[in-house]
């Protein structure tokens, strides 16, 4: 663990923070990362074997509550498992939140570089500016052009009506 004004502190890698935070994630998943960060970078440790009692004591949960969120932070590749050792998967482009972020284009402008330097390609989720010129510009009308428009509605909307009234009742 590392001391910073007499006090011990541990880093989390700002990626993975920002993961955390962007990812739908339970809370009780949210524990369970931060104390296997908590025990892995706080003593320096790529890997350990943390024992669900010990879950139970840092975190507050209950012994029941821990295994299922454990379970499934590895499967959703945020954490991995190896001959019972715990690790931290710190390739947060594993992470199944992640990935769904990437497909639903709700990263953060950070994030997304994270990315693009991590997988040396060129992601574009945001749309360029002109694309989004394009997309968002709106035609503005004159008062002349606006009355004219309307004009033609009523026109269309008389038509109709006409035609309307031209059918024959089949009820009859």
């Amino acid at each position: 663990m590392t001391h910073k004004n007499g006090k011990p502190y541990t880093e989390i890698d700002n990626d993975i923070i920002e993961a955390l935070l962007l990812i739908k994630i339970t809370k009780r998943k949210l524990k369970i990362m931060l104390e296997v960060n908590r025990k892995l970078n706080g003593f320096h440790t790529p890997g350990d074997k943390i024992p669900l009692s010990q879950f139970k004591e840092d975190t507050g949960m209950a012994k029941g509550n821990v295994s299922k969120p454990l379970r499934e932070c590895i499967e959703e590749g945020m954490l991995i498992r190896k001959d019972n050792f715990i690790y931290l998967q710190e390739d947060i482009m594993k992470w199944q939140g992640v990935i769904n972020l990437i497909t639903s284009n709700r990263l953060s402008k950070r994030l997304r570089k994270v990315i693009n330097l991590r997988t040396k390609k060129v992601i574009n989720l945001d749309p360029s500016k002109e694309t989004l010129k394009a997309t968002n510009k709106r035609k503005v009308f004159s008062k002349l052009e606006r009355e004219e428009k309307l004009e033609e509605f009523k026109k269309g909307f008389k038509m109709m009506k006409e035609a309307i009234g031209k059918v024959p009742d089949k009820k009859k």
